[in-house]
C-alpha cells in the first residue's frame, strides 16, 4: 500500500464571484497533512468562503478542489460523498448548535445519521467526545442556552470530531471568547491535533492564535493569495496589508514579545 499523500486539500485556479463582485481571482492553495494552516485577510477577502469551498459547502465560480485526492465537487454526485464527508469536521464561528437539542443530542446527531450504531454505543461515544474536549458527562444534559461561550465552542468541537475526522476546519474558533477562555481553547486544539494527528485549517483574525497555533499562514488580499508560509516568512512580505496587520501597534507588540 502506498503511503498517504502529504496533501490533504488541493485548490487550483479558484475564482469566486458574487454577481459582478470578484472575491477570489485565481487562488492556488494546499493544506498539508498534519499541519495547522491559518487563513488571514481583511473584511471581505473571502476567508470563510475559501474554507467552505475546501469541502464543498460552496461552489467556486471556477477552479478545482481536491480533498484526500478526491475531486470534491465530483464526489458530491457519487457514492463517494458520504465516505469523503466523514473524513472532515467543521466548527462554525458561533458553534451552530441546535438550540432545541441537548448537548448530548447535538454531538450524537452525526453518529445517528450513520444509521449503523446502536443507541448505547452512541451514548458511550458522546461521553468520550465530551471528555475529549474537557467537558463532564453531566454537561450532556444541558442545552445551548445554558452554556458559556467557551462551552459552546467545546460542544461544537466535540460534534465536529464525532466521526473521528482527520481534517478539522475552524471558522474564527476564538471569536467571542475572553482571553483566558481563548487561550484554553487554543491549547485544546493544539493538544487534540497532537493526540489525534489532525490536519487543521482555520480562519482567524486573532494574532495570538496565529502565533501560538499555526505552522503556516495564508494571507488573502486584493482577490489573491499574496503569501503563504511560516510567520517569519509572512511578516517579511512588504505588502501594505501585512505590514499594517502584523506590524501595527498590537501586532508589533506581540511579535516583539515573541522574539
Amino acid at each position: 500500500m502506498s503511503p498517504p499523500s502529504p496533501t490533504v486539500i488541493e485548490m487550483r485556479g479558484i475564482v469566486t464571484r458574487f454577481g459582478a463582485q470578484v472575491v477570489h481571482d485565481g487562488i492556488d492553495l494546499s493544506v498539508q497533512r498534519g499541519e495547522v494552516l491559518g487563513l488571514v485577510g481583511g473584511s471581505g477577502s473571502g476567508k470563510t468562503t475559501l474554507l467552505r469551498e475546501m469541502i464543498g459547502l460552496q461552489n467556486p465560480s471556477a477552479g478545482e478542489v481536491h480533498a484526500f485526492g478526491e475531486a470534491v465537487f465530483a464526489a458530491r454526485r457519487t457514492h463517494q460523498t458520504k465516505a469523503l464527508r466523514q473524513r472532515w469536521g467543521v466548527l462554525f464561528q458561533h458553534g451552530a448548535l441546535f438550540t432545541a437539542l441537548s448537548v448530548t443530542d447535538n454531538i450524537a446527531l452525526p453518529l445517528r445519521e450513520l444509521r449503523a450504531l446502536d443507541e448505547p454505543l452512541i451514548q458511550e461515544l458522546v461521553r468520550l467526545k465530551l471528555a475529549m474536549v474537557g467537558l463532564k458527562p453531566e454537561d450532556g444534559r444541558r442545552h445551548p442556552a445554558e452554556l458559556s461561550g467557551g462551552m459552546i465552542k467545546r460542544v461544537g468541537l466535540a460534534r465536529a470530531l464525532a466521526l473521528d475526522a482527520e481534517l478539522l476546519l475552524l471558522d474564527e474558533p476564538t471569536s467571542g471568547l475572553d482571553p483566558v477562555a481563548s487561550e484554553q481553547f487554543v491549547d485544546l486544539i493544539a493538544e487534540l491535533r497532537s493526540t489525534l494527528g489532525l490536519t487543521v485549517a482555520l480562519v482567524t483574525h486573532d494574532l495570538d492564535t496565529l502565533v501560538d497555533l499555526c505552522d503556516r499562514i495564508a494571507v488573502l488580499a486584493d482577490r489573491k493569495l499574496i503569501v503563504i508560509g511560516t510567520l517569519d516568512e509572512v511578516i517579511a512580505c512588504d505588502h501594505p496589508f501585512i505590514q499594517s496587520y502584523f506590524r501595527g501597534h498590537r501586532g508589533g507588540r506581540l511579535l516583539s514579545k515573541r522574539q
